[in-house]
């Protein structure tokens, strides 16, 4: 024996070393998230913040659904033993399954509006290896707002679908970096009312009303749906976010209102307005829509209302006047818009 833990030893060695008390000493660490889980579940907490309920669906879908809404664009998953045929291939998009909730929602008359999301894994075969993208996808259908003394029931719209991909876009300041390209998508979308999202030339996403003859077919409510790649979303997601100094000067507002073709997108007006590199220009808004007298049938006249504010004086009205100059011809040339 030469030092006291020795003795220790023998001591615990003529006990027993099964008679003495095992116990772990206490740490105190939380475990961390990895990157990916943070993202999705900052993520789902803004699509929640929205207002949208989360849903969490099978991983399956019938070979109807995935014919309507896949088509020939996509290389199906099947089921080596399905449990049904309404279970026979991997499913390729959340929307099938967010709208089947809907439909047992609807048939158990238990709510009047529903709004719902759903963010995981969908699946699908690119001819070389089966890919499982992660996709953000969401669906409305029924009353946006209950009736209202001061103002009647509205029903959602494909403007509420447009709305959360800007809440999006604002939520993760990843504003400017999203466009939407309107144009007929699959059969399973109303021709009229549908839209892709495209980001860096590609096609990423949609926006749409769903077709009312599928949702006759599979006896679906009439409902407006949002899908979209979200592996951006959940990076954005997990970005520092850099804040800005508020400017404590005033600061100035002009009205332009333009007569452009009823084809002519409101955003495609706002995109001119940003090309033109302004400076100062911190926010432009559409305010006013007009169609009638004294314009003809092919004509619309649409109010833009633009902020213009200085970090660090206050803005001259001849600085304006030369900004809305350069605004006012980038629009005329880039929209065929006349200043109204």
């Amino acid at each position: 024996l030469e030092r006291e833990i020795d003795l220790i030893e023998e001591v615990a060695r003529l006990t027993g070393f099964d008679q003495l008390p095992s116990t772990l000493p206490p740490l105190l660490v939380v475990p961390s998230l990895r990157d990916q889980y943070a993202g999705q579940n900052k993520l789902a907490a803004i699509c929640s913040s929205y207002g949208l309920l989360e849903a969490k669906t099978y991983s399956f879908e019938s070979k109807e659904q995935w014919q309507c809404f896949a088509g020939e664009q996509l290389q199906s998953i099947e089921v080596a033993n399905p449990l049904n045929h309404e279970l026979q291939y991997m499913k390729s998009s959340h929307i099938p399954s967010l709208l089947k909730v809907l439909s047992f929602n609807q048939s158990k008359h238990t709510a009047s509006s529903q709004a719902f999301f759903e963010l995981g894994p969908v699946y699908h075969h690119d001819g070389k290896k089966t890919q499982e993208p992660m996709v953000l996808a969401a669906v409305w259908s029924g009353a946006a707002c209950s009736p209202h003394w001061k103002e009647g029931a509205r029903d959602y719209d494909f403007f509420d679908a447009k709305g959360f991909l800007e809440f999006l876009e604002i939520q993760l300041k990843i504003k400017g970096q999203i466009t939407l390209v309107q144009e007929e998508l699959s059969q399973a979308y109303h021709p009229g009312q549908s839209a892709k999202i495209v980001m860096r030339n590609q096609e990423v996403g949609l926006i749409a009303a769903l077709h009312p003859r599928v949702c006759k077919t599979f006896s679906w409510p009439q409902s407006f749906v949002f899908e979209m790649k979200a592996q951006f979303l959940i990076d954005a997601c997990l970005k520092k976010v850099k804040t800005k100094e508020i400017s404590s000067y005033p600061s100035v507002v002009r009205d332009l209102a333009f007569v452009v073709k009823q084809s002519v997108q409101a955003q495609s007006i706002q995109d001119a307005m940003s090309s033109a590199k302004v400076k100062n220009l911190t926010e432009v808004t559409l305010f006013d829509f007009y169609q009638g007298k004294p314009l003809s049938e092919n004509e619309k006249s649409l109010g833009f209302r633009l902020s213009f504010s200085s970090l660090d004086r206050t803005l001259k009205d001849q600085e304006v006047d030369q900004a809305i100059e350069k605004i006012v011809s980038k629009v005329e040339m880039s929209c065929q818009a006349k200043l109204r």
